[in-house]
């Protein structure tokens, strides 16, 4: 029995629901009329259905990230590092830097949402519908709040780069984000399953640049430029100022 429902998996895809909503509950905790509610939704699924795409229209991964603290670790780390601003050198270091503080408090932040833990499953569910108008809906809610999530950390990318008067080498500030956000999510989806990688670091280089003395990083063995120590793996980088 077993083995032919894994097959059935194995063909179909292993799909993610809201099934487990108990509708009269709903009903009974709305404080509305049953036969009101009826005559909106005939069936459970009509209902599902709805809430499903109320769910992808407003869950925007964007109301699972700290924005105001990641700006404000911004903020701390340029005026830290002020005196050294008018050298190139100082100016890719403060970069790096920004690189491995904001893709940490990401990947910690995340980790500990709930609304970032329902964005997956709402994705995974819009993967599971079958064709049709619900599920052409759904994807492009989703695709939407992507898009708004991805524009605004593009636009933190490219503030950042302004104020340290650099920019990147053929890519665009919307295709780092795009990237950077894509290590930071999956190394979160690792860590669910293997909780030890959230307390394990990566010692590595950006461009040649290292980490201030003093951080909480700074006792990393040091590595040649654009080395990573396999070693050592950790929440993956994120490009600055989310």
């Amino acid at each position: 029995m077993l083995a032919a429902a894994a097959e059935v998996v194995a063909r179909t895809g292993l799909t993610v629901g809201l099934d487990h909503l108990p509708f009269e509950e709903l009903i009974r905790q709305a404080g509305v009329a049953r036969s009101a509610v009826y005559r909106k939704w005939p069936n459970k699924e009509a209902f599902l259905g709805d809430l499903l795409l109320e769910l992808a229209r407003g869950q925007a991964p964007l109301g699972a990230t700290g924005g105001e603290a990641a700006g404000a670790l911004v903020r701390r780390i340029v005026l830290a590092r002020l005196d050294t601003l008018t050298t190139p050198d100082g100016r890719r270091a403060a970069a790096a830097e920004l690189v491995r503080e904001t893709a940490l408090q990401d990947f910690r932040h995340l980790l500990g949402s709930p609304v970032w833990q329902t964005y997956p499953a709402l994705t995974a569910t819009a993967a599971g519908l079958p064709d049709g108008d619900l599920r052409d809906q759904v994807v492009a809610a989703l695709a939407d709040s992507e898009r708004t999530f991805t524009a605004r950390i593009a636009r933190s990318h490219r503030g950042v780069a302004d104020l340290l008067g650099l920019r990147p080498a053929g890519v665009s500030f919307e295709t780092i984000a795009h990237l950077g956000n894509a290590l930071v999510r999956g190394q979160i989806t690792k860590a669910t399953t293997t909780p030890e990688l959230a307390e394990q670091r990566t010692a590595a280089t950006i461009a040649g640049a290292r980490a201030r003395p003093g951080r909480d990083h700074a006792d990393l063995p040091r590595t040649r430029p654009g080395h990573v120590d396999a070693r050592r793996p950790g929440p993956a980088a994120r490009t600055p100022g989310e």
